[in-house]
């Protein structure tokens, strides 16, 4: 059995359809209204079909062939001549011819872009912000889980008046359950303030900032650790904030 051949639409061309499209509603007995068209199209002849269900359950098909499109894109407004909408009708799927969707008419090339850009897959938060601090692991014992983050940064300021902080990163790709059954090994990062790469971070009875980077940390966990000298009470201030990235 032989049938009209299939249409054939060239790589620059794209059908777009309501309702997944666009929004396609009765106005009249031979008008619709057209809304949240991703374009406008510049000919009526990229009409090319229409199919109305009816409340009866019937499909009535208009045909660009048989029937004449007339848009008015500063109002939306599609007339079918011919037509015989009803307010009743339950859908409307129109087909309509337009630009293919990456493709630029006047460059003549289609467009690429990523979906998920890696310069945005990036993670930004406080680890430690506060004063008076004793020791501490940051932002737990437990540690930052890593997932698929590679590279870090640590930025902060520690103060202390009358005793020595230091700061040390750890990481390890241990399994262990218990966080301090984990081998955890000290992280060497370039420390921008020394000009070096270094362990640890030291402030002795002064103000230290910091900015400590570690690349290819491809790490399980990763904590943060503060030691002091000082027995308490103490007075110290220790900030260190962290951005993660892929």
């Amino acid at each position: 059995m032989h049938g009209n051949p299939s249409t054939f639409y060239p790589l620059t061309e794209m059908a777009y359809y309501s309702p997944q499209h666009f929004s396609c509603v009765y106005l009249g007995a031979n008008t619709l209204t057209l809304t949240g068209l991703p374009f406008t199209p510049a000919s009526n002849s990229q009409f090319t079909e229409l199919r109305v269900m009816t409340v009866g359950g019937a499909t009535t098909v208009y045909p660009s062939a048989s029937y004449n499109f007339s848009y008015n894109s500063g109002t939306g407004v599609l007339t079918v001549i011919g037509g015989n909408f009803l307010a009743t009708d339950l859908s409307y799927r129109l087909v309509i011819i337009g630009e293919a969707r990456a493709y630029s008419a006047a460059g003549n090339y289609l467009n690429q872009s990523e979906v998920s850009p890696i310069n945005q897959m990036f993670l930004e938060e406080v680890l430690f912000d506060s004063t008076n601090s004793p020791a501490a692991e940051w932002p737990s014992a437990d540690g930052l889980l890593c997932g698929g983050f590679q590279h870090f940064a640590l930025n902060g300021t520690m103060i202390e008046a009358d005793a020595t902080l230091t700061l040390q990163v750890l990481g390890t790709i241990d399994n262990n359950v218990t966080p301090a059954s984990r081998t955890w090994v000290p992280l060497y990062g370039y420390s921008h303030g020394s000009n070096s790469y270094t362990n640890i971070i030291t402030c002795a009875s002064t103000t230290v900032t910091f900015m400590w980077d570690f690349d290819y940390a491809n790490y399980k966990y990763i904590k943060v650790v503060l030691t002091t000298t000082d027995p308490g009470p103490h007075d110290n201030t220790v900030k260190v904030f962290c951005r993660r990235a892929y």
